[in-house]
């Protein structure tokens, strides 16, 4: 447990809005009903959140179009809060009320078009159980369902409460909604893109949501869509499930690392399975991390910003004036000079488009599988990227001299593609090279 001074009320402000375009494009009257503006306490806001969620996303599910899902919020006898999410969806048959908390259940409605209840039902109870609550639900087949999370929480002082006022009154989502405040992720194109690639729905949309606040997110039933969203959009990071039809996690992973222009993608392999050779057999085809189900999302959020952040560190070695300028700095450690002569044999053929690793290596005088992994260990990057870095750190200070055209400088750097040039570059200083000139 990692209990923070928050605001309650505005924590599931944002989780609510996070479901709104879901809600548009399904006809659902969505209504959110509170009795307080303000509620301020110390909570694992994170687990809180986390439980609304996932209620919310099993709601969406079984409620058909022109629907409605409800979420209240009540602070019961200044200790308790209690919470209720109910929707007017097809309800949960007698043999699996029992086991809907169960993780991955998948219930007895083989007709349904959605089957399964998921992880988030199994999720949402540990973590009520964790805060000390409960969770319970009342359901009617046909009719629909209501969730009730109860869990003791203490107010702190500086809460504003009201006797009986609605921070937003019942209202159809196609004509009234709350101000989005947490959705930024559709509205902020510098936030990273991520793709993520599984067959099964409940995965897809479990992840989505969990990860959609802090990231643009695009999805694919397998490896054949995914490739080809990688062909179509700048991808920041892959998560992508192992067993899926038509190609494979494994069998896209390796096309995915063979692939010139897409093999410096960071790429999560996910798996139901927990056979050390199947770990094995997916970093053997090139991916930068394994984790199995069922996950921890936190955990899996955490290996998402740590991949995505190895790009700054090769940028602290740039920064050192240890690339470009071949300055003579004083080398601490066997590990730093091999960084050093590494770069030094780049800068020396900067204007070679395609840098042949092997003889790099000869010349340096190590294998090419231990130079990999010295320079991994140390920036994060694999050769090709560190390549890639070095040149554009080069273009970027020959821009800002104004003596060259952006044809001459990606002659002097070894590029030959204006437009992944202009991608390479933009990734990393986050404005196209033109405008880098001008600022």
């Amino acid at each position: 447990m990692k209990p923070e001074k928050a605001d309650i009320i505005q924590a599931f402000n944002k989780q609510y809005n996070l479901f709104i375009d879901l809600a548009e494009n399904k006809k659902i009257t969505y209504q959110f009903e509170t009795t307080q503006s303000v509620l301020s306490a110390n909570v694992d806001i994170v687990k809180l959140e986390s439980i609304i969620q996932n209620l919310l996303s099993n709601a969406f599910k079984f409620t058909p179009n022109e629907g409605t899902i409800k979420f209240t919020v009540d602070f019961q006898n200044q200790s308790i809060l209690k919470v209720q999410i109910s929707d007017t969806g097809k309800g949960i048959d007698e043999e699996s009320k029992p086991n809907i908390f169960q993780r991955f259940y998948q219930g007895n409605d083989s007709s349904s078009k959605v089957s399964g209840y998921g992880i988030g039902l199994n999720i949402a109870k540990e973590y009520c159980e964790l805060m000390h609550g409960k969770i319970s639900f009342e359901s009617e087949s046909e009719k629909g369902t209501s969730f009730t999370v109860e869990i003791p929480i203490e107010q702190l002082e500086d809460s504003n409460s009201f006797d009986v006022a609605t921070l937003n009154s019942p209202v159809n989502i196609e004509t009234k909604a709350i101000p989005l405040q947490a959705n930024t992720a559709k509205y902020n194109l510098n936030l990273p893109l991520l793709l993520l690639v599984d067959d099964h729905p409940d995965t897809l949309k479990f992840l989505s949501i969990n990860l959609k606040a802090d990231y643009r997110i695009v999805t694919a039933a397998n490896g054949i869509e995914a490739f080809k969203i990688l062909e179509e959009k700048e991808i920041d990071l892959v998560i992508s499930d192992i067993m899926m039809p038509e190609l494979d996690g494994i069998g896209f992973c390796e096309k995915v690392k063979k692939h010139p222009k897409y093999q410096n993608i960071p790429l999560i392999l996910l798996t139901a399975k927990t056979m050390e050779s199947q770990k094995i057999e997916g970093y053997k085809a090139g991916s930068d991390a394994y984790i199995t189900k069922p996950f921890d999302i936190e955990g899996l959020k955490a290996r998402v910003v740590s991949l995505l952040s190895k790009n700054q560190k090769i940028d602290e070695y740039i920064k050192r004036q240890l690339i470009v300028e071949n300055q003579e700095v004083e080398v601490e450690s066997a590990e730093e000079k091999l960084l050093q002569e590494c770069i030094q044999y780049i800068n020396n053929h900067l204007t070679d488009p395609d840098i042949n690793l092997e003889k790099m290596c000869k010349s340096i005088g190590v294998s090419h599988s231990s130079l990999y992994r010295k320079i991994k260990a140390q920036t994060g990057m694999t050769l090709n990227e560190l390549i890639r870095n070095t040149k554009l750190k080069r273009a970027a200070q020959l821009i800002k001299t104004g003596k060259l055209t952006i044809a001459e400088i990606m002659s002097e750097t070894g590029f030959t593609n204006h437009s992944y040039f202009a991608k390479c570059f933009k990734k990393v200083y986050n404005t196209s090279p033109r405008e880098y000139g001008q600022n």
